[in-house]
Parts: structure tokens; C-alpha cells; sequence
């Protein structure tokens, strides 16, 4: 793991060091105390880049909905080697 980020109590979301990011969630209703420690895997990108931060919020407005609640999101920032060699 590089990094984690709790969006809600049930819902994680990680990166791991093969640049592949992926949501969890917890078993709340789970019957034996085992099964409610398990998180199930929700999705799984693989973006190709390091990551090393996530940050709640959003790059646009969140418009909240009178019918729905708020959905939690977060932002994330990588590591990307940009070479600066001089030429000529």
C-alpha cells in the first residue's frame, strides 16, 4: 500500500505500488465478527502511475440533490518523472 483514504465508515479507497488503484468496502452486516473484518473489492483501475496523496473534494461544484445524499469523492495526486535533460 502507498496510500488510503476512508470516504465513509464502510467505503476505502487504496493504491498499491503497482500503480493500481481500488475500492473496498466493509461488511457491516456481517453475522461473525470475521466476516464483518473482511472488505470486499468494489473496483480496481490500473491508472500507471505512482500515487502518493489523496485530498477530499472536487475540481468541479458539487450540486446537492433535495432526494439524494452528498456522494463523497477526493482527489489524488501522483508522482510523474518528467525528464529535463538539456539539448543541443
Amino acid at each position: 500500500m502507498s496510500t488510503v483514504d476512508i470516504l465513509d465508515g464502510d467505503l476505502y479507497l487504496g493504491v498499491e505500488n503497482n500503480f493500481n488503484l481500488f475500492t473496498v468496502q466493509k461488511n457491516s452486516e456481517g453475522a461473525a465478527k470475521e466476516e464483518r473484518g473482511r472488505r470486499e473489492v468494489l473496483g480496481e483501475y490500473h491508472l500507471g502511475e505512482f500515487f502518493n496523496q489523496f485530498r477530499h473534494g472536487s475540481l468541479v461544484m458539487q450540486l446537492t440533490d433535495s432526494d439524494g445524499g452528498q456522494i463523497s469523492t477526493a482527489i489524488f495526486g501522483t508522482v510523474n518523472a518528467i525528464n529535463n535533460r538539456k539539448r543541443g
